[in-house]
């Protein structure tokens, strides 16, 4: 399937890995397109996984369709990983709260470095074509830790948003 990517138009959930991947360069040690079919390994971690999970097809204006989607982006660390700090500030729940949604001190402006800052300064997703894809101005955000099967303790933060974007249906009658 990969080999036949090119025929298709780079779509939402690639859109994102690439602006996160641009962004957030080596931080992450892996970027995934979707959840990964076989458990990460130990040095994986942290990871991005992003994936659609859903959308639907309006009918919009003159011969388009409005298309909504529903893209969840996972953060996940290596709970181990914080191991044995004794400073709360750096312990593995707060340690993903500041990547997510870190804070300046003293102007509490969001931090270049985490996905909130990308987010709100990337309100649309542009395409060479001059299509645009919007981002909602809702972000929903979710922690926990958890164990999956097969992979380590880790802290997972699920950052929930929608797209809005218009495609063109020639011939529609």
């Amino acid at each position: 399937m990969d080999d036949q990517q090119n025929l298709y138009a780079q779509d939402t959930v690639t859109r994102l890995v690439n602006l996160y991947e641009a962004t957030f360069g080596t931080t992450f040690h892996r970027y995934f397109d979707a959840f990964p079919l076989t458990p990460p390994g130990k040095d994986d971690y942290p990871l991005v996984a992003v994936q659609q999970i859903h959308t639907k097809a309006i009918i919009g204006p003159t011969s388009t369709d409005d298309v909504p989607e529903t893209i969840v982006t996972e953060v996940m660390i290596n709970a181990a990983d914080d191991a044995g700090s004794q400073n709360v500030r750096t312990a593995t729940m707060r340690h993903l709260q500041n990547l997510v949604q870190g804070q300046d001190p003293v102007t509490f402006d969001y931090l270049p470095n985490t996905f909130l800052y990308c987010l709100r300064t990337h309100l649309t997703l542009l395409q060479s074509s001059g299509s645009i894809w919007l981002i909602d101005s809702d972000v929903d955000i979710k922690y926990d830790i958890t164990q999956p099967k097969d992979m380590p303790l880790i802290a997972l933060a699920e950052i929930t948003l929608t797209t809005q974007r218009r495609v063109i249906v020639p011939g529609r009658t």
